[in-house]
């Protein structure tokens, strides 16, 4: 029997709660959630329990443009803190957020905001 830990990261994006003494439950009809061991693109050692990946423990200021933008949501991406597909096979994805104007945000380097993509200081207490 296998013990599986939610956070609340994989909550948001799977739309599941934790196990209780029901078991894992899932909140909506269709959710489909895939256990995988290793993806090629973590370190040795580590397994998919270790997603989303801490890739920094502080946010980063950037100036983007108006228009679509795809934030890394797993952290196993090379062009951080944005999409590079790198997630493919993980069963995360990127965030997609849009901006109306130029601007400069601070996105989540840690993975565990609950303000997805944007930095709400959950890396202080990672």
């Amino acid at each position: 029997m296998s013990v599986v830990m939610v956070t609340s990261a994989v909550e948001n994006w799977f739309g599941v709660s934790s196990p209780g003494s029901s078991g894992l439950k899932l909140k909506h009809p269709n959710a489909v959630i895939l256990l995988l061991e290793s993806h090629p693109g973590m370190p040795d050692g580590s397994s998919m329990s270790d997603l989303p990946k801490i890739y920094d423990k502080a946010p980063v200021a950037v100036e983007l443009d108006a228009g679509d933008h795809f934030w890394c949501a797993c952290g196993l991406s090379g062009q951080q803190p944005m999409c590079d597909g790198s997630h493919k096979g993980t069963g995360l994805g990127p965030r997609k957020f849009t901006l109306t104007e130029k601007k400069k945000v601070w996105l989540c380097n840690c993975k565990h905001s609950a303000n997805q993509p944007f930095c709400d200081g959950s890396h202080k207490v990672l």
